[in-house]
Parts: C-alpha cells; structure tokens; sequence
C-alpha cells in the first residue's frame, strides 16, 4: 500500500517552497503584525535598507525611514488592515539620499479565524516609470503648445491620409472650431477634387517609398474661393519596427512672397520695357565689364543685336583704341564709385559711319558699397552738334550782318550830312537873294524844299543815335538816377512850359550803367510823354521805381555771368514814366518799340518813330528790357527792367 505523507512535512514543504517564490522574486516583498513591526522581507527589500532580512525582522519604518515618512507608511498600515482589503499607493520611498518613487500595494493578513492578524507588502521601484511620464508629458505639452502657436501649418496623417492631429493655425485655415473637429477628415473634405486626389497621391508615394519631400512650392484653392501658396514638407512616421505608420507635414505660407515675386517680375518687366523702347543706347554690365543688357536703340546705333553682346566685352567688338578707350572710362567710374560723364565720345558703326555719342557711366553698388553693375546711358548727339556747328556759323554770320549794317547806318548818316547842309545852305541863300523874284509858287516849292531838308536833318540825327547805342557807349559806372532825372528836366523845360505840363519824380536808385544812355533813355520817355498829350488837359508825367516781380525779370539776367560774380543773383528795378495822355492800344505794343514805327501821322506829331527803338536798344544792352501798359485815352505806363548791378562794370557786354 502507498505511504502518505507527513501533514507536517507537507507544510514545512510548501512553506520553503513559498519562502524561495519570495526571495526570488524582484519586486519588496514584507509581512508586517498588527503593530506595523516587521515578520519578514525578502532579500530585495533588505538590499535597498543595505541591511540582511534577519536585521528588520522585529524592527518597525521608524527604524529606517525619516520619521514623518515612517509616520505616513504606519497611518496607510493602520487604515488598510482597518478597512480589511487591499490598497495599491504610489508614494515617495528613501532609499539611502536617493529619493525614489514606488506603486506599493499593502493586503491584510487574516488568521484562522479570519481577523486581521498583519498585513502584507509588495512594492516596485517606479521611479523611472514616473520620469519616463514625465518625460513623456513634457513633451507632450511642448508638442501642444507648438500646435497652438505656430504660425506654420503642422499636421499629422496615418497611412490613408487621414488628420490624426493639426496645428491651430491648420484648424482656423480650414474654418473649424477646435482641432479635434479634423481628426479623421482628409483633404478632400477641404480641397477641389484634383487638387486633393494630387496630395493624396504624392502623400502615398512618400509613405511608400519612405522618401521626405522637401519645401515643394504648392498652390492651392479652398471653398471659399481664395487661394494659397505654399512651401510644403512632408516626412515618413516609422514605428519601432521601422515600418511607415504615416507622415508629419508641415505648410509654410508664401503667398506674400508669391506676390511680392510676381509684383517684381511685373515690375522688371516694365522696367525691361522701358529701357527697350528708350530712344537713347541703354547697356548694363557686371563687374568684369561683360554685357548683360543692350536694348533695341544700342542695336540699332551698333547695327549689332543684343545676343551678340551679351556675355561679352568692348574688345570682342570695337577697334583697340575705342575699347581701350570705354574700358578705362567703365574702370573710372567702377573704381570710383560716381558717375562719370563723358560729354562726346566717338563711336564707328558699320552702317552709320562716325557717331558722336555723350554718355553716362553709372555704378551700381551692392549693401557692403562694393561695385556690382555698372549702368550705361549714350545718346547719339551727331546731328545735334552739326546743328550747333551750322548755328554757330550762322551766329557769326549774322553778327558781322549786324556790324556791318551798323557800320553802313552810321556811315550813311555822317555822309548824308554834308551834301544835305548844302542843300539847306543854297536854300537860304536862295530865299534870300531871289525870293522876291520867284513868285508865289516858287517860294511854296522853296519852302517845301527847306521842310523835307529840315526832316530829313532830324531822320539822320535818330538814326545816329540808334546806331551809337553799340557802337559809341560808356563803360557802366554808379549813376544816381536822380540826377539823371534833374538834367532831362532842365533840358525840357521849354516844352514843359510849352505844353503847360508837370513833371513829378520820386526817389530812384543807383545803378550800374551808362549815364549817357541813362540820360537819353529818360528824355526820349519824358519827351514822348509830354508829346502825346491830350487837348485842353494839362500834362502830367510821374516818374517812379517799384521792384519787379519774377515773370518780368529777363530769363537771361537773373544770374551773373562766369567770373568773380558767377552764380549769385542778380537785383532788379523798375523806373516807370507814366503820362495822362492819348495812350495807344496794347495790340500795337511790339510794333512802338521797332525802328521807324508810328502810330500816328507826322501832320498829328512830329517825329521819326526811332525813340523808343533807342530805349529799347538801351535797355537790352544794360541786360533789361521795356513794356508799357496803356489804354486809348488814358494816358500810358513805360516800364524798364534794370539791373541795379551788371556782372563787370569795367567792361562793356
């Protein structure tokens, strides 16, 4: 028959065979009595105390532990075997200094009888547990604090292109409330079909082939009806195994920049154009002097089209000396950094013969002031400087015209005098000595005679005086005006008693000029005033200054010539004689101030029609000039413009 086996081997049996579970066990296992004092603990527990499981047996946590730590482990003792079932805690544990976090869950121990007799203990070391967590929601929270604000649209798909999750800036974009409301959506819930079926497409083929796409430019259109470009980049998910579970991408708006380049394109377009369409040789060249721009007036001066400049130099297409010439002045204004102006240079073209060119070099520097370009501007001035070489001609042609009719007026006139001095002689002798005898016609035709002699006097006495304005004048010198006004005054007394008139004048300055002309300009003025007046209503002549405005100003001396004066300007007055007599109307005003022009018949008033022709001589050679204003039967204003300096009163103009 079998043997049985002892009750009490049996136990001791099961007993080791526990005890071996628990000291091999890699998780703190103890047993504690109702009073918290420890039965037993296995050999990890007593490896973390440093001590040998027989050295806790009997001792309680306020032998080992910080006593208010030892007082928390005794309270969570007493509640759970209280409460008589199990309780899991995760709570701090000191082993050594080092400070560590477990999950310790503690059961009551029951007897026989089923009262709570101790209570058992099993704890894991979760410290690193905890800090992977942590760790792990840190990032977590970085991640989500990057979707939030980032600008950028970041998102995440699976491997069918779905929305797992997106960045704020993504949500708002396709107009949903939170990010959670595209989870599970994908593109073409947003998109055109094409556009959609595109990025599906080229998303596929990412995660297949495991190959990122990097800032591809993409348009795109929403539902809205706007449009957006975009540098997108998207990169393969893998999971620890390596395999593809889906992709991040991340979309960063250019549409400003889209823009901005199609607003620059549009820009050097027109730009392109308008250098093009110039009517003056436009080229650009880099800093080794080689074309990168000619435009269609360069083609043509050249007779060469732009393809076979650019790339190029002036030595691959002019005579040594011309390239020679252009590179030093290209180098000039290179090395210089300033423009430099070239007034005539010469170019010969295979179909145009010599061309004079004036150009302009300008350098283009880039932000650290270094030359990159150099801008050329050339206009073929050819037939402009003929034309100035033709007027120029025609210039000292007509200034000996003029001198010579100068010289011919002035010899005429003196010549005419003695043969007309004879016929005025013979024709007093002859009223003398035979005046009885002629009869009454032949006196008439006498008298006749004598008249047109005595006329024709006056007419070569004008004429004398208008042609010594140039010829016989003073050098400029400071004259009061004021006396110049007190001896035409005197010299017209008689015909201011004669015309039962007055003359009225107020203070004048002191001017640079020729007191004898100055002289003869206000009595011709005063005289022609107190010719023309009016029947029964005395004459009344005031003579005052008033400063001009700009516009009357001569454009030609509102600045000193070259010289010690140059570029400073010039002060004017205005000596104005102004008359209540018959006035003249404004549309003859060109036609009084020209040589033998008169408005009225000799019969009416006397006269040869030079005067006022020698004020305006006058005038001119002093760098004024002369108006008048006036209205029929309300007297006229004659106005003279003059300098109160001239640029070198030493000289005559």
């Amino acid at each position: 028959m079998g043997l049985e086996q002892d009750p009490t081997a049996a136990t001791r049996q099961r007993e080791a065979q526990l005890h071996t579970l628990i000291e091999c066990l890699p998780q703190r296992i103890f047993f504690k009595d109702r009073h918290s004092v420890f039965m037993t603990v296995n050999a990890a527990f007593a490896a973390d105390c440093g001590l040998k499981p027989e050295q806790l047996v009997g001792r309680s946590d306020l032998d080992f532990f910080p006593k208010e730590l030892a007082e928390k482990y005794r309270e969570d003792d007493r509640r759970i075997m209280a409460q008589g079932h199990p309780e899991t805690i995760e709570e701090a544990n000191l082993v050594g200094n080092r400070l560590r976090t477990v999950r310790v869950t503690k059961s009551p121990v029951r007897d026989a009888a089923g009262e709570v007799c101790g209570l058992l203990g099993v704890f894991t070391d979760i410290t690193a547990e905890r800090e992977t967590a942590e760790a792990l929601e840190r990032q977590r929270q970085m991640l989500q604090a990057l979707m939030e604000n980032v600008p950028d649209r970041v998102f995440f798909k699976d491997r069918e292109s779905r929305f797992i999750c997106a960045s704020r800036s993504l949500v708002k974009r396709q107009d949903l409330a939170s990010p959670e409301d595209i989870v599970g959506k994908t593109d073409f819930d947003f998109l055109p079909e094409a556009e959609a079926r595109e990025l599906f497409e080229e998303e596929q083929e990412v995660m297949r082939t495991g190959q990122a796409l990097a800032c591809k430019v993409q348009r795109l259109s929403f539902k809205d009806g706007s449009t957006q470009w975009s540098a997108v980049s998207k990169t393969p998910v893998l999971d620890s195994r390596g395999v593809v579970t889906g992709l991040i991408g991340i979309s960063h708006d250019i549409t400003d920049l889209k823009r901005a380049e199609e607003e620059l394109k549009r820009s050097q377009a027109f730009l392109e154009s308008v250098i093009q369409n110039l009517p003056i040789m436009v080229f650009i060249k880099d800093a080794d002097l080689r074309f990168v721009l000619w435009n269609k007036a360069g083609e043509e001066l050249t007779g060469h089209s732009r393809e076979v400049f650019l790339g190029k130099t002036d030595r691959d297409f002019f005579p040594p000396a011309e390239a020679e010439f252009f590179t030093a002045k290209d180098r000039e204004a290179m090395n210089g950094g300033r423009v430099v102006d070239i007034p005539e240079e010469t170019l010969d073209t295979p179909h145009q013969g010599t061309r004079i060119l004036h150009t302009k070099k300008v350098p283009i520097l880039d932000e650290h002031g270094q030359p990159r370009y150099l801008v050329g501007i050339s206009e073929d001035i050819t037939e402009r400087k003929a034309t100035e070489e033709q007027l120029k001609l025609f210039a000292q042609r007509l200034e000996q015209s003029n001198a010579e009719l100068q010289d011919f007026a002035y010899v005429a006139s003196h010549d005419l005098q003695e043969p007309l001095r004879k016929v005025r002689a013979f024709g007093d002798r002859l009223r003398t000595k035979c005046g009885p005898v002629l009869g009454e016609d032949g006196r008439d035709y006498l008298e006749r005679m004598t008249h047109a002699a005595q006329r024709m006097q006056t007419l070569i006495d004008d004429l004398l005086a208008y042609s010594r304005v140039s010829r016989r004048s003073d050098p400029f010198v400071p004259v009061d005006l004021n006396n110049v006004v007190r001896g035409v005054l005197s010299d017209l007394e008689a015909r201011i008693e004669q015309v039962g008139g007055s003359v009225i004048a107020e203070p004048l300055p002191i001017l640079e000029a020729d007191p004898t002309q100055m002289r003869q300009l206000l009595q011709n003025l005063v005289g022609n005033a107190l010719k023309f007046h009016r029947k029964d209503v005395p004459s009344v002549v005031r003579i005052f200054v008033r400063e001009p405005s700009p516009a009357t100003v001569p454009a030609a001396g509102r600045t000193f010539a070259r010289g010690t004066k140059a570029g400073r300007k010039r002060a004017f007055c205005q000596v104005c004689v102004e008359d209540n007599g018959i006035g003249f109307d404004l549309k003859y005003l060109d036609r009084i101030f020209a040589v033998f022009q008169r408005l009225h018949s000799r019969q009416e008033y006397e006269g040869t029609g030079i005067g006022l022709a020698v004020c305006r001589k006058i005038a001119l050679r002093h760098g004024g000039d002369i108006t008048a204003q006036s209205q029929p039967g309300q007297g006229a204003t004659f106005i003279v413009t003059l300098p109160l300096q001239q640029p070198d009163s030493k000289t005559n103009p």
